[in-house]
């Protein structure tokens, strides 16, 4: 495997072009509409493996969903205007079914993971997990569908009357939950880190290996999402 990484480090420029488009975001509002749901896997994520897994996303706007956002504004990857891969209007949508319709959603989401054998489902490569019943929603559905996994990363640790709800999340079997960590910080006691940093590479953190040219995906390699004590790194992109 190439150490050569597949995305660039953004520049500085990419960095304030990034840093307006986010700001703009602070704007937006849930939007009323018929439930979006989740999106296939992308091209960092894969689709499936010979194991049958399927891996599925669910993504909330940034930014306004973000409570713990801090750094991260700076340089966030979903600071992008192609709405064919970063459709934002739906991601509203599934913010005003969580907000607003927490049981119809849930019972949406449901339904959909009943139809796989074996989902994988990443829970917010937009978003963060944005109040204490947001969370227990996310516990109740990992909890009714025992045959699915889940993983996501957060900032949401961040806030102080997160952080219990978190910890909650973070020790149900088949939910894998990292906090989002720089460098200086120390994460809750028994919860997995993760640090984003301009370095190809951290010793002492499972680099993912999927940033790199000829790595596999994540539904390939599958650290993210398996239930161990493994730190990850990745570089900015």
């Amino acid at each position: 495997m190439s150490d050569i990484l597949r995305r660039k480090i953004p520049t500085n420029r990419q960095i304030k072009t990034r840093k307006a488009i986010l700001k703009s975001y602070e704007d937006l509002d849930p939007v009323d509409s018929q439930f979006y749901g989740f999106e296939q896997g992308n091209k960092k994520t894969g689709e499936t493996n010979p194991r049958g897994e399927v891996v599925l996303v669910w993504n909330l706007p940034p930014v306004v969903t973000c409570p713990g956002a801090d750094v991260c504004l700076e340089f966030c990857y979903n600071a992008d205007t192609r709405i064919n891969v970063f459709p934002l209007e739906s991601w509203c949508v599934n913010w005003f079914w969580a907000l607003n319709k927490k049981d119809a959603c849930m019972e949406k989401i449901n339904s959909i993971l009943k139809c796989y054998a074996a989902p994988v489902v990443r829970v917010h490569s937009s978003g963060d997990f944005f109040s204490i019943d947001y969370i227990k929603m996310w516990v109740d559905i990992a909890n009714q569908n025992p045959h699915a996994k889940f993983w996501a990363y957060t900032r949401s640790w961040k806030v102080p009357h997160l952080v219990e709800a978190i910890q909650i999340l973070s020790q149900v079997s088949n939910f894998n939950l990292f906090a989002s960590i720089n460098k200086n910080e120390t994460p809750p006691s028994g919860m997995r880190c993760c640090i984003v940093g301009e370095d190809d590479r951290l010793e002492g953190y499972f680099n993912c290996p999927e940033q790199y040219m000829n790595g596999p995906q994540c539904i390939e390699c599958r650290e993210c999402f398996t239930k161990n004590k493994t730190n990850i790194y990745f570089s900015k992109h």
